[in-house]
């Protein structure tokens, strides 16, 4: 992964996907996150898209996670502590569960843990349905089991009562049955993506971003580019991004 095109993968697929976002603390003073998976059908989403692509978004909204979180912790004064991750899953149906987009976010979950060491402290999944439960039993033996352990799942009745155990009700969003609100919308949208699936149009947008990325990439480590710049600089690694094999582009 050497070409990052920010329109792709950070601000085109957005709100939809990824979902959710950084909003208040928990009653430790942890930062809490939320996702609304849910809403996302990530298994239509997943076989829409390579996962290559759906990776590289994902490491990006990672990336920005943790500027984020590293600035919180500097503003308060506090050490970084242990993210308390809400994972909405009102409108999960049936027709979302499905092993290849299972096996397709424990892979996403893999890549996280590598980039988000000991960052996430607890999982909530709540408002959960029958159908997210028997995903989550599928799901549950594709990840590491510390991984696992740090899950709770939970159904639309007892979604409040787990919330206010780790969240203060002022800093729980309305949509959650809390009193948070922002310039009056119980869902927080100036804050958090609703998510959802992209409309066709935004996914043709993607791809064809997508697409002019590899293009400009494949011609920068063409034979001939790639033997100019052997000959120039007579390095193995590229000054920019330290990849064996892409040369210095100067």
């Amino acid at each position: 992964f050497t070409h990052w095109n920010l329109a792709a993968y950070e601000q085109c697929l957005g709100p939809w996907w990824l979902s959710g976002g950084l909003l208040g603390h928990g009653r430790r003073g942890q930062p809490v996150a939320y996702e609304r998976l849910g809403r996302c059908n990530f298994a239509k989403l997943a076989a829409s898209l390579p996962f290559e692509l759906l990776l590289k978004c994902d490491i990006v909204h990672c990336e920005r996670c943790i500027a984020a979180l590293e600035e919180d912790a500097l503003r308060r004064g506090v050490p970084l502590m242990g993210v308390i991750v809400v994972m909405d899953f009102d409108g999960f149906g049936w027709d979302q569960v499905n092993y290849n987009a299972a096996r397709t976010i424990a892979r996403l979950v893999e890549s996280r843990s590598l980039l988000l060491t000991e960052i996430t402290g607890q999982v909530l999944v709540v408002r959960a349905p029958p159908a997210a439960a028997r995903a989550w039993s599928l799901f549950k033996q594709l990840l590491d089991p510390g991984t696992a352990a740090k899950v709770e799942v939970v159904n639309a009745e007892k979604t409040l009562e787990t919330l206010r155990a780790h969240i203060d009700d002022k800093e729980i969003p309305a949509f959650l049955g809390g009193s948070k609100c922002i310039d009056g919308d119980p869902e927080c949208r100036a804050v958090l993506a609703p998510g959802g699936y992209p409309p066709p149009v935004v996914l043709s947008s993607f791809s064809a971003l997508a697409r002019e990325q590899g293009q400009a990439q494949a011609q920068e480590c063409s034979p001939g580019i790639l033997e100019r710049r052997v000959l120039k600089t007579n390095s193995s690694f590229c000054t920019d991004c330290f990849v064996p094999f892409c040369w210095d582009r100067r």
